[in-house]
């Protein structure tokens, strides 16, 4: 469901539909609260790189994979791409975290934590659980928004349809495990932060950063990969797997699937059922990851999660729990 709205600023009639709550004026270039006020810190990624530009950057980053082809630089051509303005909500926090654990189990550490962090939360909800949820820039660098270069280059621009309070939450949620997680790794267990914990809001920025989707065809196949149109940063790729790198997979997980019964029947015959179960179960896990990659003919690699670290944190879940 959509609706007509007028910019306070050049009264222009903009089409919004009814969830978009921060929009910003495709005439003026104005950033207002639907119904309040104007947002006066909205800046955007500058676009450094063209298409063509973005596409030989990938091709060559492409390359530096093992399961890469080596023609994917003279046989992959490039067939389409969008560009689209993201929104996020980027708080500088101070946060002073009054926190109670237990070292060694025994132990009770009562102390305070304190951080400065910027963190960037998703302005709209199509971004939530995608690789653009915990993509991670910088606020240095980016200029004020102009309209007339989006136009100029036919962006898309996305509307922010995340609240600003909705959003202060969640970047506090994220501060709060950004803490815990530290603190975790210097062995601390059952972290409870007390109710004396302040988080308190340094800035707000309101940011568009420049994304492209470019899509790309090899051997008869499609793929796409998203960069950022600022500083060339792959975030997340379709990449074809190469014919030697499937015969390697291949032969990697047969191996795997071999050690795997020598493993389990050398445990049996210990008497050490316990590890001769997991270390069957865990190397036949790796052969079947491993079989996976070589027939499905395309690797996916994303910033933030990455497909090489499945078999990792498969373990970790086994070796904690079982």
């Amino acid at each position: 469901m959509s609706e007509e709205i007028i910019c306070p600023y050049c009264s222009a009639p903009i089409r919004v539909t009814a969830y978009e709550n921060v929009i910003t004026c495709p005439y003026c270039g104005t950033t207002f609260v639907k119904g309040g006020e104007v947002v006066k810190d909205h800046r955007m990624g500058m676009i450094n790189y063209s298409p063509k530009e973005i596409f030989e950057i990938f091709k060559e980053w492409a390359l530096r994979k093992p399961e890469t082809p080596d023609d994917i630089s003279v046989k992959a051509s490039m067939t389409n791409y969008e560009l689209t303005l993201y929104p996020y909500w980027v708080f500088r926090l101070d946060v002073k975290a009054d926190y109670s654990a237990y070292k060694r189990k025994s132990s009770r550490v009562v102390n305070i934590e304190h951080e400065t962090l910027t963190i960037a939360i998703p302005a709209a909800k199509e971004m939530l659980a995608t690789v653009l949820s915990d993509y991670e820039f910088s606020v240095r660098g980016k200029i004020y928004y102009n309209s007339q270069v989006v136009q100029s280059l036919g962006a898309k621009v996305l509307n922010a349809n995340i609240s600003l309070e909705e959003a202060k939450e969640r970047a506090f949620r994220k501060a709060l495990d950004f803490i815990r997680e530290k603190l975790e790794r210097t062995g601390l267990t059952k972290i409870k932060f007390n109710p004396s914990t302040k988080v308190d809001i340094e800035d707000v920025t309101y940011v568009h950063i420049p994304i492209y989707k470019v899509f790309y065809r090899y051997g008869g196949r499609q793929y796409y990969f998203l960069a950022d149109a600022s500083d060339s940063k792959i975030i997340y790729a379709e990449i074809p797997t190469g014919k030697v790198f499937r015969v390697i997979s291949i032969g990697a997980a047969l191996a795997s699937l071999v050690f795997a019964g020598i493993i389990f029947f050398i445990g049996l015959s210990l008497h050490a059922i316990c590890f001769a179960t997991y270390s069957g179960f865990l190397m036949t896990l790796i052969s079947a990851f491993m079989f996976l990659k070589s027939i499905k003919g395309v690797v996916v690699v994303a910033k933030h999660r990455q497909e090489a670290d499945t078999v990792d944190k498969i373990a970790k879940y086994l070796i904690r729990y079982i």
